[in-house]
């Protein structure tokens, strides 16, 4: 059975976005071995399933239209990985140290960043902390590896957690409340930071 007209039609729009299948189908050869890869990230919302969808570019850290999704999926040039739908809204748990991937995958995804105050270090490129810290002598007494407790912190400032006297509380998905040494506090989400230090009352004079 011959393909449909859409389905010709969306192989024509690949060939045409990628000058290298379009030189091979012409001259009779076959196309090259994709030399790229990309990771898309589809978000589906209420706001949006009823419109077009909105999808970012999880390699550049940019949002990505979606006719500019049509078009990668019909590039040969350019790897590309369908992975399975993830509910981050979803809640997995483990006695192991390590969290598992589905969890690491939605606090990087909901966190976007490190969430260390003022940070901007992409969320996959550093540690996953355990916001209460892991009992590795008795796991099941505190510190668990879950959805609840694990948060994105570039490697630096993971260190500052573990050693220097700051610490944080997850307040809700995605919002943090950060503690330093001094007494300062910061809440931290995917858009920023913000000085939420308590202000101390003024000392009149005798």
């Amino acid at each position: 059975m011959p393909d449909s007209l859409d389905v010709r039609r969306s192989r024509a729009v690949g060939v045409l976005a990628d000058p290298a299948a379009a030189l091979a189908l012409l001259s009779g050869e076959h196309a090259p071995r994709p030399s790229k890869r990309a990771e898309l990230v589809l978000t589906l919302t209420d706001g949006n399933l009823s419109g077009d969808p909105v999808a970012r570019n999880a390699t550049t850290g940019r949002a990505v239209i979606e006719q500019a999704v049509r078009e990668w999926c019909g590039r040969t040039d350019t790897h590309l990985t369908v992975l399975p739908v993830l509910d981050l809204a979803g809640h997995d748990a483990t006695d192991a140290y390590r969290p598992k991937g589905a969890t690491v995958r939605r606090a990087d995804l909901v966190a976007q960043r490190c969430v260390f105050p003022h940070c901007t270090r992409a969320a996959t490129s550093g540690d996953h902390d355990h916001v209460v810290p892991y009992d590795h002598d008795d796991p099941a007494s505190g510190g668990p590896s879950c959805d609840c407790n694990i948060a994105p912190l570039c490697r630096h400032h993971h260190q500052l957690k573990t050693h220097a006297g700051w610490g944080y509380s997850v307040l809700d998905t995605g919002l943090w409340l950060w503690s330093d040494p001094h007494g300062q506090q910061f809440l931290c989400d995917r858009v920023g930071t913000t000085d939420v230090t308590p202000a101390r009352p003024c000392r009149q004079r005798e």
